[in-house]
């Protein structure tokens, strides 16, 4: 079965995460707000995410963003070369017995990020809980295992040079201090870590990717592992938990993609090879990851055909929202269309029949 075809994966949650991997900063909100709809069939809504240092009325802080949906018509072409991988003969089905996003967590957060009964929006769907106040916004679901927090706080100017190894010894503290050091320790040690400068007198233009020396804005992703394979998200990355330092190391943005902090095994099956995974690519994967900006997004959605130069095959796991987790394969590799840019890519496709 096709399990990815269950995930209501179209409508709630892709971008979302693209813009805090590549961008996590809240800038992006509002110039993404003043892009207009037009009649593209590719945009729709997700999560409300309101950053601001006024209090606005329920029926503005509810103003959804924009998100890429999937283009049904595109064809992908997998071009294989050498590459293989080592596949066991079957990678157990887990269950997701506590989520990382529950009540606990719920009731800490709330607490810990600074809000208070009084910040919360009321009339939204449950499950999902908004609180706004003067400096910060937290939006938390439980039905769809999502939190997104942001300050509205300006990001001040480069401050302190922050090598990797200190900003993720920071990320790693924060996300301690809000879900406990068992969660921890079960993040992959070598998270993606990324440079920006953000201009905040600058809303018009996009946080640039920057150097140590230069940053303003430090963003790390972190996948959860489970049996010594990755959990991926629908994350650039496939990080299932990502947040953004400034660098004076205090928190300015997070978002939490899924992720557990008690499974079990149910049961055991047994994979598909490399030569069904070659014939099944076409029609059963599907790209996690995110291009440059909403610009080549846009124009790499709408491309009738893309072709994708593979360069790693790995396995992994990816949580479907009957909260199981299973098996799949991930491939790396650069895709390419009809008049565009090359750029990295992540496809998964189901591991199991």
């Amino acid at each position: 079965m096709n399990y990815l075809k269950l995930f209501p994966l179209t409508r709630n949650q892709k971008i979302l995460f693209f813009l805090i991997i590549t961008t996590v900063v809240v800038v992006l909100f509002y110039i993404f707000s003043k892009i207009p709809q037009g009649e593209s069939p590719i945009y729709t809504n997700t999560i409300p995410v309101i950053p601001t240092k006024t209090k606005r009325t329920e029926a503005e802080a509810v103003t959804l963003d924009p998100v890429r949906i999937l283009n049904p018509e595109q064809k992908t072409i997998f071009n294989w070369g050498s590459v293989t991988t080592n596949i066991p003969e079957s990678m157990g089905i887990y269950s997701i017995d506590v989520p990382i996003i529950n009540t606990g967590t719920i009731s800490s957060l709330i607490g810990k990020l600074g809000f208070s009964k009084q910040d919360q929006l009321t009339d939204l769907p449950e499950g999902d809980l908004q609180f706004i106040n003067s400096a910060n916004s937290l939006f938390v679901s439980t039905n769809t295992n999502q939190i997104s927090y942001f300050t509205s706080l300006d990001i001040p100017p480069h401050n302190l040079n922050i090598p990797t190894s200190e900003a993720i010894v920071t990320a790693k503290k924060i996300i301690s201090d809000l879900f406990g050091e068992s969660f921890v320790l079960t993040l992959d040690k070598n998270p993606e870590t990324r440079y920006f400068i953000h201009n905040p007198t600058s809303v018009e233009v996009e946080p640039k990717e920057a150097t140590m020396e230069s940053a303003n804005v430090i963003a790390i992703s972190f996948k959860q592992i489970i049996s010594n394979f990755p959990i991926v998200s629908l994350s650039q990355k496939g990080g299932v938990v990502s947040v953004a330092i400034d660098t004076t190391n205090k928190l300015y943005s997070m978002i939490v993609n899924g992720g557990y902090q008690k499974v079990t095994e149910i049961k055991k099956d047994p994979l598909i090879s490399f030569s069904n995974l070659m014939e099944n690519a076409t029609q059963q994967s599907l790209r996690i990851s995110q291009s440059k900006d909403m610009n080549s997004e846009r124009s790499f959605t709408d491309a009738k055909q893309i072709n994708v130069t593979v360069k790693s095959v790995d396995l992994g796991y990816f949580q479907l929202n009957n909260d199981t987790l299973s098996p799949i394969y991930i491939i790396n590799g650069i895709m390419s269309a009809k008049g565009l840019v090359e750029y990295p890519a992540i496809y998964i496709v189901p591991a199991t029949k």
